[in-house]
């Protein structure tokens, strides 16, 4: 990339001098004439002198032009080179972002793909927060679900099979992913890289920084986490596990609004049965 911008300077400065190149590579200075000798006609020594400085002064400048474009590709690929950021300094800003956050009010659209049996399926979706613990997520489509928690007990409530399921926190999180459940445990974000290897992809070229965790111990798995450039919100998650890989994006996000409490209380329908976990 230097010697481009180098060529480019010099070539530029090439096209606005054309007369001074010409100068300095055509006209010969010309001696001073014996004393009492006749200068031909249409000769003048003193002004292909001065003509010749004139053009010796403008390589002169040209080359000093040349140079201070060398240091600045220099200084430009430097200052590219400490934007490049680590994966800790990512992480950080996540982990801040994720202290900051009050409450969450988004709309999610979600992609399971099973390899081995080529099948995908879309979910379409709404998600609530307010810290500390209180959650909401709600399928709308392909058939409705309602989860709410206080990351104390967990509730999910299917209305086509008029069944809900009921189990404490911790013990539904057991059965989960640790992964899986680690993107949706806002205002604990700091857990991911406690029991993760994180390492950092993306950030060239204006691409966004993504965040890849991988466990330190047990079930293999890999959680991407790509990150918007303004604050580091976590925009997109790719969840794979096996054969499974699980796309989500968050869209019409809003934070730290005022939501409604009632919204993470359900009250089941009648003759609801209800499935204790």
């Amino acid at each position: 990339m230097r010697s481009v911008k180098i060529i480019f300077a010099f070539t530029l400065a090439a096209m606005l001098l054309p007369d001074v190149f010409a100068a300095d590579n055509n006209v010969k200075e010309i001696p001073a004439p014996a004393t009492g000798s006749v200068v031909p006609a249409g000769k003048n020594p003193s002004s292909a002198k001065e003509k010749n400085k004139t053009g010796k002064k403008a390589v002169k400048s040209v080359k000093e032009t040349v140079k201070q474009a060398e240091k600045k590709a220099d200084k430009s690929e430097k200052s590219g080179q400490e934007q490049k950021l680590t994966a800790e300094y990512v992480l950080s800003e996540l982990e801040a972002w994720d202290r900051k956050l009050e409450s969450l009010d988004v709309k999610f659209l979600q992609t399971v793909f099973f390899k081995e049996a080529d099948i995908k399926q879309s979910i379409e979706g709404t998600m609530q927060y307010i810290k500390p613990d209180l959650l909401r997520i709600e399928h709308i489509s392909p058939a409705k679900q309602i989860v709410t928690t206080d990351k104390k007990d967990i509730l999910i409530y299917k209305p086509e099979d008029r069944q809900a399921i009921k189990a404490t926190w911790d013990g539904w999180v057991k059965t989960q992913n640790q992964a899986f459940y680690g993107i949706l445990d806002f205002g604990n974000y700091s857990s991911l890289s406690k029991n993760n290897n994180v390492s950092l992809e993306g950030g060239e070229k204006g691409k966004p920084y993504v965040l890849v965790f991988t466990p330190k111990e047990g079930t293999a798995y890999r959680l991407a986490l790509t990150l918007s450039g303004k604050d580091f919100f976590p925009a997109e998650a790719e969840l794979s596990v096996g054969s499974a890989v699980t796309s989500t994006k968050l869209i019409k996000v809003r934070k730290n609004i005022t939501l409604d409490r009632e919204l993470f209380e359900q009250k089941l329908p009648e003759k609801t049965e209800i499935i204790n976990f």
